[in-house]
């Protein structure tokens, strides 16, 4: 199951978003699960977190997204100057559930992992140009972060699901669990450190679509956003439940 997106004006927001500590003393991380219907020219933003001023070209955020054109993944970061892509080697198709994971570990230390394969690529992935964004005011999947100018632009056509974030940098090893690396069962945001798991979308239920099972910071549908049986199969967590029933 998850959250299906057309590409032109829809999307899923939170204004209040989980208060994410930037940088802090041991970074951020921003997960999700990804199925592309459409790779355009124009880069698509499958979860933002940032701040965008009206009326100015401040820009600050931390942002998962397949750039146009070349499938390929990237975690950016901007802090009101251009934004600064750690870019995958690899490259999604169409039609096909990709695990993307951004890792923001300093202000000179960004990388992007797909499908967990942990790779360095000096210059490119992790990316080390100086980019520290300030306040983050909004959340968006499927679409740019842009609420207070407009409408979302960079708009994802595909499949969403298993939205995560850690106020912390997460292993190779714990990404690699989440991904189902080398044909593993693919791990649940849930049991991969959960006292640093400040929000979990699964977008796995038709009533709860939106949903932060963790701390409440619920997503608004956008624009007929819709529910899919499309699923990447993650497996449940049992620190959920338990955490869930009390």
């Amino acid at each position: 199951m998850s959250i299906y997106f057309n590409g032109t004006d829809q999307y899923a927001f939170n204004n209040t978003p989980p208060p994410i500590r930037g940088y802090g003393t041991n970074g951020v991380t921003i997960s999700a699960w990804f199925n592309p219907a459409a790779i355009t020219a124009n880069p698509d933003n499958i979860v933002t977190f940032g701040q965008q001023a009206v009326g100015t070209s401040t820009i600050n955020n931390f942002v998962i997204r397949m750039d146009g054109t070349t499938g390929k993944v990237a975690a950016v970061a901007a802090n009101g100057t251009s934004p600064t892509p750690a870019t995958s080697s690899g490259a999604v198709t169409i039609n096909n559930w990709y695990h993307v994971t951004g890792v923001f570990t300093s202000n000179v230390s960004r990388r992007v992992v797909l499908d967990g394969v942990w790779e360095t690529v000096p210059g490119v992935n992790p990316n080390t140009n100086d980019r520290t964004p300030g306040a983050f005011t909004d959340m968006v999947v499927g679409a740019y972060s842009n609420i207070a100018s407009g409408a979302p632009s960079n708009d994802v056509e595909g499949y969403i699901a298993h939205v995560a974030v850690w106020n912390t940098v997460l292993s190779q090893a714990q990404i690699e669990s989440l991904a189902g690396f080398n044909g593993a069962v693919k791990a649940n945001p849930a049991s991969v450190q959960f006292g640093n798991l400040v929000g979990y979308w699964p977008m796995t239920d038709s009533d709860n679509a939106g949903v932060d099972v963790i701390n409440g910071y619920n997503l608004t549908l956008a624009g007929g956003a819709v529910y899919s049986a499309n699923n990447p199969v993650v497996e449940p967590s049992k620190i959920l439940l338990r955490w869930q029933v009390g």
